[in-house]
């Protein structure tokens, strides 16, 4: 499938969030909590096998959480998703606790629920999922579209819960695949070969000349010019060792030795 995440609310250019916050409380900040949820959402995603796109408003940009609507639209709608989803939670008197998927149309209850079952697995209490018209990300996008409220941000019960990202981000993905979804340590964890580094060890080779210094040549041939030399008893490292003539490197200087003057 080719699935939109989005993260509800925004950072304002001003510093304040748009979203309900319970971090005052023991709880923890909306938005800052789905801008992570939802990149590790992407990650099980894409671990199945599905096209994935993020939505993060621009932070420090928007003046007032009314710009989020026509940023978000624009590019939802300018794709043929399969599906789009919104992180959200809720909040009200830290008190009020639970989960719940808010949906519209019949093919995003099907999603609601299945994602509803998950949730309510964690443990959180099951408040149902809820059909809400009044909403522009379910009513104006092209693509079938649910919302989570995965807990109450200002609930401490909740945030014991909810705090564990990558477990409700797998809980989260499964209801949208309707399968259960292994473990991702990367974002390209279906990748399972594995490769192995293999580091060379550096080799040298000691000049053995008579009494000369040996010369390194810029090429392969006794007429080539000289562009170094090695002094008897010292040690050249060994780039690819030849026949006739050896690929070495001594301080600054590459080039070729003759082979019999070198051992190795």
């Amino acid at each position: 499938m080719r699935i939109a995440l989005t993260v509800g609310h925004s950072l304002l250019k001003n510093g304040s969030y748009t979203s309900a916050s319970g971090e005052d409380c023991g709880g923890v900040n909306e938005y800052k909590y789905n801008k992570k949820l939802m990149k590790k959402v992407k990650e099980y995603l894409e671990s199945d096998g599905h096209s994935v796109d993020l939505y993060i408003c621009p932070e420090k940009v928007f003046t007032a959480a009314s710009q989020e609507k026509s940023w978000k639209l624009t590019r939802l709608n300018a794709k043929n998703y399969d599906l789009v989803v919104e992180g959200h939670l809720n909040c009200y008197n830290g008190k009020a606790h639970g989960t719940e998927v808010l949906y519209v149309s019949e093919n995003g209850k099907k999603y609601a629920k299945r994602v509803q079952k998950k949730l309510v697995s964690a443990r959180f209490t099951d408040r149902n999922v809820q059909k809400r018209t009044n909403l522009y990300m379910l009513n104006s996008t092209k693509a079938t579209t649910i919302m989570t409220e995965s807990f109450f941000c200002d609930s401490k019960s909740d945030y014991k819960i909810g705090k564990y990202v990558n477990k409700i981000a797998k809980l989260i993905a499964e209801g949208i695949c309707n399968k259960k979804l292994g473990i991702v340590t990367k974002a390209k964890e279906s990748v399972k070969t594995t490769v192995k580094k293999v580091t060379k060890a550096t080799v040298y080779a000691k000049v053995v000349t008579k009494s000369d210094p040996l010369m390194i040549r810029n090429s392969a041939n006794r007429s080539s010019k000289i562009i170094g030399k090695i002094p008897k008893g010292s040690k050249a490292e060994v780039i690819k060792k030849g026949s006739t003539w050896t690929k070495v490197k001594y301080k600054s200087v590459t080039g070729y030795s003759a082979t019999k003057y070198l051992k190795f």
